[in-house]
């Protein structure tokens, strides 16, 4: 087979002994790990602005006195502005015995994010509600 084309043998098993199903899986294992930095990066570089964005909409459901959903806004911008503090570089060392993972920090901040993102939707609706 050509260079980059997957090839399936039913049934056996490569040189390592994976199945080529097995083979396929690690092969896209090995590539999302090295996307979790620029995935860090992208989110690290547009939490700050939806944050913004969030603020301003919660301080204008404020002003038009829909109470709930200014205030959903605003636990929405928090959260997206909450990702730039976990994600940001380590700086000195961790005490002895404990351990930092980066790969959590990363799902945890993907994590949030999609449910901050969720948050926000409900403060659009509250907001086009009146609420």
């Amino acid at each position: 087979s050509r260079r980059g084309e997957a090839t399936f043998i039913s049934r056996q098993s490569d040189p390592e002994g994976l199945t080529a199903t097995r083979r396929i899986k690690t092969v896209h294992l090995i590539s999302d790990a090295r996307t979790g930095k620029g995935i860090s990066a992208i989110m690290t570089a547009h939490s700050t602005p939806i944050a913004g964005m969030m603020l301003a909409a919660g301080a204008c459901f404020l002003l038009a006195t829909h109470w709930a959903a200014g205030v959903t806004a605003l636990l929405a911008a928090f959260g997206f502005y909450s990702n730039r503090w976990m994600l940001a570089p380590k700086s000195g060392k961790a005490p002895h015995g404990s351990r930092t993972s980066r790969k959590g920090q990363r799902a945890v901040s993907v994590s949030l994010s999609l449910i901050f993102m969720l948050v926000a939707i409900i403060a659009a609706i509250l907001g086009m509600v009146g609420i």
